[in-house]
């Protein structure tokens, strides 16, 4: 039923007739909350080792919205200004949720292997007269491995390779919004963290992200800084990338443009040329048996031919396996312990007894061996004083 519901409310939100800057908005915030719980295919927080023989399903949405683009030399412009339009139009838009869900079994406690599947519950574009509209597709799967390394124990590395794949290619013609680039993605990464009373954790991370169809390849990085504990978590970092392989396809560039601008409004978020992205983000996590919530947002600040908006994430993980039953080992192996302990120490109070009594018994028997010595020295004297007195 509930399925059924969220499928309808999109199928009514493509027939409402928006025309002011803060309906489509209004309604994307109600989905977020009404749908299952962003979809990012790289890694948002510091991916701490799981544990040994542990299995964990995660749920993802995300809401993404817009109203500008980074243009050349980092500077920004409204999409008004993009598609050249008056200001008797409507502020133009581009807006989407997103939905990933990924599973993953952590081997051991240093190596971990994950396969995800993410997907689009909708999208729509505005350019002040025409609204495009686009319902749920699965866009892209792929999946990944990665180690953590300690190298003391303060410090240590995450190296990581993830890879995905479209199930669906650009089409030119296309009139519905785009949320994809169409292209495969591999991408080697590593993380630097470190350690900090147990409690904070300072992170970095450096990935390239390989592009196909003749894409810009990306230099991505985040820093940040986490504080956990064994009930709650917050971080906050920052990120970015750009473009270290340049776009090989600049002669179809302006046939490209003009795509961006006929299906999203001409946002840049998707599909445009040699991007680049600085941005701060932050999130809340709370720790419950077997299961983490976390809360995150985001905003762009810095950029070049990319989109300027926000985000926000909400992310639901399961995570099921041995985790319990090492806590009841270790729960019992302390319980053994302490009887253990118990039994050493009533021995020793034992032992202790023990040894009382037997010096108790020795105090008596010489108490008992001088009262007869001196019973006979005193039957001595007497002899001897009977004897005088005879005499």
């Amino acid at each position: 039923m509930k399925t059924k519901f969220n499928f309808f409310t999109i199928y009514c939100i493509q027939r409402i007739p928006f025309t002011k800057r803060g309906q489509p908005a209004l309604f994307s915030l109600f989905l977020l909350f009404s749908l299952p719980i962003q979809a990012r295919e790289d890694s948002l927080t510091l991916p701490l080792s799981r544990g040994e023989n542990i299995f964990h399903i995660e749920l993802n949405t995300g809401y993404y919205y817009t109203e500008e683009n980074y243009v050349k030399n980092f500077q920004s412009q409204s999409l008004r200004q993009t598609l050249k339009l008056t200001q008797s139009n409507d502020a133009p838009f581009f807006q989407y949720m997103s939905t990933e869900l990924s599973m993953g079994y952590s081997l051991t406690d240093w190596f971990e292997i994950e396969a995800f599947c993410s997907g689009f519950w909708y999208a729509q574009s505005g350019n002040g007269k025409t609204l495009r509209f686009s319902g749920p597709q699965v866009k892209r799967a792929g999946g990944g491995f990665r180690s953590q390394q300690s190298i003391t124990q303060g410090f240590g590395f995450i190296p990581e390779f993830s890879f995905s794949f479209p199930f669906f290619s650009i089409n030119e013609r296309t009139q519905k919004p785009i949320t994809d680039d169409g292209s495969m993605h591999f991408t080697p990464a590593v993380w630097l963290y470190g350690v900090i009373g147990e409690i904070l954790y300072p992170f970095a991370y450096g990935g390239f992200k390989f592009r196909t169809n003749s894409l810009s390849s990306l230099l991505q990085w985040k820093a940040g800084l986490l504080l956990k504990s064994d009930i709650a978590e917050i971080g906050v970092y920052s990120y970015g990338f750009w473009s270290a392989i340049r776009d090989k396809s600049s002669s179809l560039l302006g046939d490209r443009f003009n795509l961006l601008k006929r299906t999203n409004a001409g946002s840049l978020k998707f599909y445009s040329t040699n991007p680049g992205l600085i941005g701060f983000a932050g999130w809340l996590g709370w720790h419950f048996p077997h299961v983490t919530l976390r809360l995150s947002g985001d905003i762009d600040i810095n950029g070049a031919y990319h989109s300027k908006g926000y985000a926000f994430l909400a992310s639901l993980i399961i995570e099921l396996g041995s985790k319990k039953e090492r806590v009841d080992e270790i729960f019992h192996d302390q319980q053994d312990n302490f009887e253990a302990q118990i039994t050493e120490d009533e021995q020793s109070v034992n032992d202790m007894f023990e040894n009382s009594a037997e010096d108790s018994r020795i105090r008596e028997e010489a108490e008992k061996a001088l009262e007869e010595v001196e019973q006979v020295e005193e039957e001595k004297m007497e002899h001897s004083v009977s004897e005088e007195e005879s005499t």
